[in-house]
């Protein structure tokens, strides 16, 4: 829930409720404002991208894109479509999604974490849900069909399979490249 989502949650319960909530929306007013202030920054210090460059960076094996995501009929499944992303969403939107993937998840591609009867586990995107087997997309692209027998617990994850920190591990030029060509689909 953002913090807005879980206040108006919080009206509908007694005072006391709200009350002992407080902290957690303290801490989530202070982590939001924490993320804004990097997304500033960031956005700030980007050079100029360039779409042909951030092509090359979202098939890359640094940035992964591909693996998940579809475009124009090449890609993966396991994230959304974003043959069409730069229609929808603002370079801002973009910038997020990228750094703080988790920060907001699309519809239909909510992780959950499948936790098998010998103590394993599996987090991934539910494709299927049978009455017999569970089909899992996972992070590598790969599609897991799993026995309903094997399973001991089925709990939604609170993070997004693509991983967080991308600013981390890609250059501000590569960043800037892969926004401008995320923003040249429509």
């Amino acid at each position: 829930l953002s913090v807005a989502e879980l206040k108006r949650t919080l009206t509908r319960y007694p005072p006391e409720v709200y009350a002992a909530a407080e902290p957690l929306v303290t801490k989530l007013e202070s982590q939001s404002a924490n993320q804004e202030k990097h997304l500033d920054e960031l956005e700030a210090a980007l050079p100029g991208g360039h779409p042909s460059r951030g092509k090359k960076v979202f098939s890359s094996q640094n940035a992964l894109c591909a693996v998940c995501h579809h475009v124009n009929g090449t890609g993966g499944r396991v994230g959304p479509d974003l043959s069409r992303i730069g229609r929808i969403r603002t370079k801002r939107d973009l910038l997020e999604s990228l750094i703080y993937p988790s920060a907001s998840l699309a519809r239909d591609f909510e992780a959950y974490s499948i936790e098998f009867k010998d103590g394993e586990s599996q987090t991934g995107v539910i494709v299927e849900d049978g009455e017999q087997r569970i089909q899992l997309a996972i992070a590598n692209g790969q599609m897991m069909n799993i026995p309903r027998n094997r399973i001991r617990n089925v709990k939604p994850s609170q993070l997004s399979l693509m991983p967080q920190g991308l600013d981390q591990t890609m250059t501000r030029q590569q960043i800037a490249d892969l926004l401008a060509y995320l923003q040249t689909l429509r």
